[in-house]
């Protein structure tokens, strides 16, 4: 065989391998792509029935952007079916429930909304084994089906003491009874606390005595740690503890909960996270929302947040944002909203390498907002690169982004520097 037959096998050989690896990836591309039915809300709160079994209450909640919305006449509808089921470690079903329903709104803004949602729970009571609970979420109008899995192993829980996941309570609340006025959270988004909140504890331990230390906001020096001390003739116990709301004046509250019996401790950590006035919908963690703000902070903008605690980075970010206000008479600050908005539709549209919102096309969108006209090119014979062309006639700019890989992930065809935002 001579040299040059070798090498034109050898180059077929590469092409087939980096076809094969293509596919491979453009298919793991489209099968880890997120669509909007698959963002329906799944949580589980457990309490403790005896010193053998849980109850476990759960949680489903369908955010209205989750599902598709069609105008009749001058409302708006989105119509589903949920369920969900309850499998053992061997994957046979214990227990399941259906529902079907759908959502009527006024507006095509209310379709959109983040902090908007329908609210479904049930019941499912189990031993100390190892479980899983299934959810589905089916969309009549896209026939799209969402999937969300909790899996869960309580066979570790036979050791004294130990601490189910802790939750809280908007109100005063005497007992364990929720339902549909009485439904628990684990923080992960509260637009209003009344004057004050409770926070749900559940565990197995010894009889005797034991402690529970709780500490909010455990990174400020200025966080206090409460004592609750307890004798128990069971072997498991459940407290509701009460806390004055402005214990937690962050937008992101950080508790630490530790169960202590004898030389042995357990500890949970749960976040609490509120709704600030002047603060965009799209907020949840503020050192989160300082790294989005990247194409803004320049310089010595940016090192004012560099070595600042939690509290001082809030207050800076609040402060930057409210000098940019143009309605601040008003509770919304709209420049934020449609900053973050652009935000949170860059890491929904432009996911490649990393988050939507680090991609070429995303700090574009950021900056600019939706073009006016996008052209599209499609792989040819001779190249197999792809293009985009994004055009902003009132703001005379135009952006090409290449793919040069063939795996969505569009890079400008030449370095954009600063904005005009």
């Amino acid at each position: 065989m001579d040299k040059r037959t070798i090498v034109f096998r050898f180059l077929i050989f590469a092409v087939l391998i980096f076809g094969y690896v293509s596919s491979q990836s453009m298919a793991r591309n489209r099968k880890n792509k997120i669509n909007n039915v698959d963002k329906f809300g799944l949580s589980i709160f457990p309490k403790v029935l005896n010193a053998d079994s849980v109850e476990i209450f759960t949680l489903l909640e369908i955010p209205f952007y989750s599902v598709q919305f069609i105008k009749k006449n001058k409302t708006f509808m989105a119509s589903y079916n949920l369920s969900v089921s309850l499998q053992d470690d061997s994957g046979k079903e214990v227990g399941h429930m259906i529902w079907a329903d759908s959502i009527i709104v006024n507006s095509y803004k209310e379709t959109r909304s983040i902090l908007k949602n329908r609210k479904y729970y049930y019941k499912f009571n189990i031993e100390k084994r190892k479980y899983k609970i299934v959810a589905e979420l089916l969309d009549n109008d896209t026939r799209k089906r969402g999937n969300r899995q909790f899996r869960f192993d309580y066979s570790n829980l036979k050791k004294k003491p130990n601490i189910l996941e802790p939750y809280f309570l908007f109100g005063k609340r005497k007992d364990w009874d929720f339902g549909k006025e009485n439904i628990p959270s684990y923080g992960t988004r509260v637009k209003e606390i009344n004057d004050s909140l409770g926070i749900c504890i559940s565990g197995f331990v010894k009889k005797g005595k034991y402690d529970i230390l709780v500490e909010i906001n455990y990174q400020n020096k200025e966080s206090i740690v409460d004592t609750i001390s307890n004798i128990s003739d069971k072997e498991f116990f459940e407290k509701i503890i009460l806390f004055d709301s402005n214990r937690f004046n962050l937008v992101n509250n950080k508790v630490r909960i530790k169960l202590v019996q004898g030389k042995r401790t357990k500890s949970k950590e749960l976040v609490l996270s509120v709704y600030k006035p002047g603060v965009s919908q799209f907020v949840y963690d503020i050192d989160l929302g300082i790294r989005q703000m990247r194409y803004l902070l320049k310089g010595d903008k940016r090192k004012l947040f560099k070595g600042k605690n939690k509290s001082e980075k809030e207050e800076l970010f609040y402060q930057f944002w409210k000098s940019k206000d143009p309605t601040p008479n008003t509770e919304e600050n709209e420049l934020m909203e449609e900053y973050f908005s652009r935000v949170a539709y860059s890491n929904e549209n432009f996911n490649s390498w990393g988050q939507g919102w680090e991609t070429d096309m995303g700090m574009i969108y950021i900056l600019f907002g939706r073009p006016d006209e996008v052209q599209r090119s499609n792989p040819t014979s001779s190249s197999q690169t792809t293009y985009q062309v994004w055009t902003y006639y009132n703001l005379n700019k135009q952006f090409v982004f290449k793919d040069l890989n063939g795996f969505g992930d569009y890079r400008l065809d030449s370095p954009f520097m600063g904005s005009n935002f």
